[in-house]
């Protein structure tokens, strides 16, 4: 690490294997970003990009499926009756889940929406999203898809009443006693935080701010982006299928987490070895480890959990 810190790889980083619940070795190398702004250590916090999806977006809508408030295979108009008679009135919660909704990767949303105030934001992008036109038959081919998660968003929220940050905090996080990952915008100057990366449109390197525009612009958009976590905080959820096993139910966790990952279309995660697509969102969820890679030929970060 010293090395790949020496060739500007990458500004700092941290290593560390835990093993029973505890941290048996522990490397930490470089500064908080190519401006320094102080050493890594082990308080630092990283950005986990886009393992927000299946740690926050998977995570509810099972807990919403586990309460018998939400039905995966179910329309999205039974929910949203406005999309009756649209394009996406078929696409289901597990299309939404599995990235085969047919609906793009992306859309820089934000471009529009930061020339709007805030209470018209919401609005916006509920219509654009709906404007989307599908690029694939609901069910039949993956793509990787943020706009889907947004939507899914919708969907929960309608469905449980309440926010993803307040339904996170309460249903996740405060069931399984833990502190962490939490929202980056909920990361104050006490935090130490790692740059991400350099942004073009921001202009500035991204410390303690989720990357992706879209999100950053929309701040309420919580199930694709948005969480940081500090290495030595990941343990909490090296025995995720365990501990969310009385929180979601263990036929909630075989049916909808552990079966379908051994399918071409896993629920919330993306699987390298069948994917046409270079990003991998995990490997896995029978967790035997979990790590946020930096990517410097692309400029951005993975977050990857293994088994």
């Amino acid at each position: 690490m010293d090395r790949a810190v020496g060739q500007g790889v990458f500004p700092g980083g941290q290593f560390v294997v835990i093993e029973g619940g505890e941290s048996v070795f522990e490397v930490v190398a470089g500064t908080l970003s190519k401006n320094n702004q102080g050493a890594v250590t082990p308080e630092t916090y990283y950005d986990l990009a886009s393992l927000t999806k299946p740690l926050v977006g998977l995570n509810l809508s099972l807990f919403l499926v586990s309460s018998g408030l939400l039905d995966l295979d179910r329309d999205l108009a039974y929910y949203l009756p406005d999309l009756k008679g649209h394009a996406l009135e078929t696409v289901t919660p597990a299309h939404l889940l599995s990235h085969t909704s047919g609906l793009p990767a992306w859309r820089a949303f934000y471009e529009e929406l930061a020339l709007l105030s805030e209470c018209d934001r919401r609005s916006f992008l509920k219509q654009a999203i709906r404007h989307c036109d599908l690029e694939a038959i609901p069910g039949k081919v993956r793509c990787y898809s943020d706009i889907g998660f947004m939507l899914l968003q919708e969907v929960v929220e309608r469905v449980a009443g309440d926010g993803a940050k307040n339904l996170y905090n309460m249903h996740i996080l405060g069931k399984l006693g833990l502190k962490e990952p939490v929202y980056s915008a909920d990361l104050d100057g006490t935090f130490r935080v790692a740059s991400t990366e350099v942004c073009p449109w921001r202009m500035k390197a991204l410390c303690g701010e989720v990357h992706d525009d879209n999100a950053w612009v929309w701040v309420e958009r919580r199930f694709m982006r948005g969480c940081s976590v500090r290495p030595v905080g990941l343990e909490s959820w090296c025995g995720l299928c365990t501990r969310l096993g009385w929180v979601l139910g263990a036929l909630v966790i075989r049916r909808f987490i552990i079966e379908p990952f051994f399918r071409i279309f896993p629920l919330g995660w993306i699987i390298p070895l069948l994917s046409v697509q270079p990003v991998a969102a995990g490997l896995g969820l029978v967790a035997g480890g979990i790590s946020v890679l930096l990517a410097p030929r692309f400029g951005w970060t993975l977050g990857g959990v293994w088994w």
